[in-house]
């Protein structure tokens, strides 16, 4: 993990999770010349990420950490589609996906401008749902059945059903969803 660049938590992590995948160390650059592999920081805030070349097929879903990202490479990788986990990349303004073995749907995607890209992705994106109700309502409004419809639906990543799922461990779940989204709580 890198110090003293002024980058919060959260931007640690998704370079953690990128280095991760990659099996590579992302070099960090506060100046201006040209990025091939890495990423430039400028305050404090990740503006350009370089991952070309690295063999990727997908992104994490921590990508979405990087809000104030214009410019991303992902050029020479194994991506079949542009990563749907891309949208919340609202400050984007370029995407490279050059030399990536794209299906016919994504080649003719990327021609579009980045905000009909980022529009298409987050309208393709998968969804992860935490559904919880007070108990008098279970039988009323049918909610097992709710739940079963939600965990079957494609565009749904994940559903976590409170009172099923997390019975007896929701100190635990909180504190994991607490550190995940506040790195700093204990």
């Amino acid at each position: 993990m890198i110090i003293g660049l002024g980058l919060r938590a959260e931007k640690y992590n998704t370079l953690d999770d990128l280095e991760n995948i990659t099996r590579r160390v992302i070099p960090k650059f506060t100046n201006e010349e040209s990025i091939e592999f890495g990423c430039r920081i400028n305050n404090a805030h990740i503006v350009e990420l370089a991952l070309n070349d690295t063999n990727l097929e997908d992104l994490p879903k921590s990508i979405g950490n990087l809000k104030y990202l214009k410019k991303l490479d992902l050029s020479g990788n194994k991506f079949k589609s542009v990563p749907f986990n891309i949208w919340p990349l609202k400050n984007l303004k370029e995407i490279n996906m050059e030399r990536n073995p794209l299906e016919k749907d994504s080649r003719e995607l990327k021609k579009n401008s980045i905000p009909i890209i980022l529009e298409y992705c987050q309208n393709n994106a998968s969804i992860q749902l935490f559904a919880s109700h007070d108990m008098n309502d279970f039988e009323p409004y049918k909610i097992a059945q709710f739940i079963k419809f939600l965990e079957n639906q494609e565009k749904i990543y994940k559903v976590v059903h409170f009172e099923r799922d997390l019975a007896g461990s929701i100190k635990n779940f909180m504190r994991y969803q607490i550190k995940t989204y506040l790195p700093n709580h204990k």
